[in-house]
């Protein structure tokens, strides 16, 4: 597996975000859609995108065999989120940051090796979850292992 790690300092952005609940074999279905519905809002409104698509990893408790996740997209400008929408300002600062290049399959691996590598008294902030960024994403490349993932843990 290909994992650099580092830790970065992020700019402030806000989101437009839709909640998921869903299961494993829905997961990436599930995405894409929510995707696709955030950034038709977006154009919509007239914002700007002013980066690729996230998903974040929320810690609340969801029945067996379902996933919980929290899709995104950061934008400039200002809009009414649409039903089952809403803005979420992330606040930037310091992050540790793993770069995967290659399948989503290995993002599972990835989380481990990153969240390994946490030194002692590092801490995620409790109001920002972990999440990834779709630098590369199936939307732009046809062979997985062309994609490119930021993984990110914002840092207390």
């Amino acid at each position: 597996m290909d994992l650099g790690i580092e830790r970065r300092e992020l700019e402030p952005e806000r989101v437009l975000a839709i909640e998921l609940t869903t299961s494993s074999e829905r997961f990436d279905a599930d995405l894409s859609s929510a995707f696709g519905r955030i950034g038709e809002v977006l154009t919509e409104a007239g914002a700007v995108f002013t980066g690729p698509g996230i998903c974040m990893h929320p810690k609340r408790k969801t029945l067996p065999g379902r996933i919980a996740a929290v899709a995104a997209i950061p934008f400039e400008g200002q809009l009414e989120p649409a039903e089952g929408m809403k803005v979420i300002e992330l606040g930037g600062g310091s992050a540790l940051v793993g770069l995967l290049h290659g399948s989503y399959e290995q993002l599972p691996e990835a989380w481990l090796e990153l969240n390994d590598s946490l030194a002692k008294g590092e801490r995620p902030r409790p109001k920002t979850v972990p999440y990834d960024r779709f630098l590369r994403s199936m939307v732009n490349v046809v062979n997985p292992d062309e994609l490119i993932t930021e993984l990110v843990i914002p840092l207390s």
